[in-house]
């Protein structure tokens, strides 16, 4: 009888230690999940901030394309304008007329054409950066993912179902 008590206490030793290591795992578990849905929340967001951004890039070089092209046919139409018509006065050379308003034009435009590039260069930056990020961040979570793995309980290997 007393060997049979003695076992019948060290069966539920063995079931406490059992379920203890069983919740342990759920509970490692539950830490691992939770994790994983911040990480991949993280990233959600990562790669919705790297869409905006190439949006503004896309719309930011249309705007400069047509203010380019806007400037280029403003300093062109002074010199067209006084070739085709025969009837005006007699005027200083396409080239003068040309250097003087392009000369006013390239100051503001240059600026401002030198403002969109600082801007631009700034959200190539950005971007560039927040696809770093994204990337670091998927890879932590593969690299952190792998290592716990493995390292998890060595003595006690995960079983189909028993968590």
């Amino acid at each position: 009888m007393n060997r049979c008590n003695k076992e019948k206490i060290a069966l539920k030793n063995r079931e406490k230690k059992d379920l203890l290591v069983k919740t342990e795992l759920k509970m490692e578990l539950l830490r691992e999940r939770e994790m994983r849905e911040g990480l991949e929340k993280q990233l959600t967001e990562e790669s919705r901030n790297k869409a905006i951004l190439q949006k503004r890039l896309k719309k930011e070089k249309r705007a400069r394309r047509k203010l380019q092209e806007q400037l280029d046919l403003r300093s062109d139409q002074p010199i067209k304008s006084s070739q085709n018509n025969p009837d005006t006065p007699s005027v200083p050379s396409p080239d003068s007329v040309k250097n003087v308003s392009s000369g006013v034009m390239e100051s503001s435009s240059e600026k401002e054409i030198e403002r969109e590039n600082q801007t631009e260069t700034e959200r190539e930056r950005r971007l560039s950066d927040i696809q770093e990020r994204s990337n670091q961040l998927f890879e932590n979570y593969l690299s952190h993912a792998a290592n716990n793995s493995t390292n998890r309980f060595p003595y006690l290997p995960l079983v189909k179902g028993d968590v």
